[in-house]
């Protein structure tokens, strides 16, 4: 029951009776595990909102991990360029470029991989996507979709105009 009475965690999903403790429901949301909740993520929601252009995709992400809560949270279609791990490869740079000319993407977050898949090698797996977006892109200043200097994911838009 504790899968469907408690928000779970969205990196890690379980059912277990330690999330029906008590003590556990009040903890702070950090305690808890509420990925995508927090103020850098509502953050980056707002400012790609803000700065959409008629695009298909509201921002590419490395994994299904970081895409779920901004398209639960936003209701908007993210594209995830790496499967759950970021170890799929369902894209090439010629695919991504070929969609960010006919504009069904604009942004791109890179260095979003959790550790534990950065562990199972899906900085490998993404890297020819990962440089096309770097050699391509512009980085965009962290203090416009940021609320904190922490975090190691960078933001970059892939049409500046």
């Amino acid at each position: 029951m504790s899968s469907v009475l408690v928000a779970g965690h969205g990196v890690l999903p379980s059912a277990d009776l330690y999330r029906l403790d008590p003590v556990v429901l009040a903890a702070s949301p950090r305690v808890r595990g509420r990925f995508g909740q927090t103020p850098d993520f509502w953050k980056l929601l707002v400012f790609l909102q803000g700065h959409r252009k008629g695009e298909t995709f509201l921002v590419t992400t490395s994994t299904t991990q970081v895409a779920a809560p901004i398209i639960i949270n936003s209701g908007e279609w993210v594209m995830a360029r790496g499967g759950f791990h970021g170890l799929d490869p369902v894209l090439t740079p010629d695919s991504l470029a070929r969609m960010v000319s006919t504009r069904q993407v604009r942004y791109a977050l890179v260095g979003d991989v959790a550790a534990v898949s950065r562990r199972m090698g899906a900085d490998a797996a993404a890297q020819p996507i990962t440089d096309w977006i770097l050699a391509h892109g512009k980085r965009v200043d962290p203090k416009e979709w940021r609320a904190s200097r922490r975090g190691a994911s960078e933001l970059y838009d892939l049409r500046p105009e």
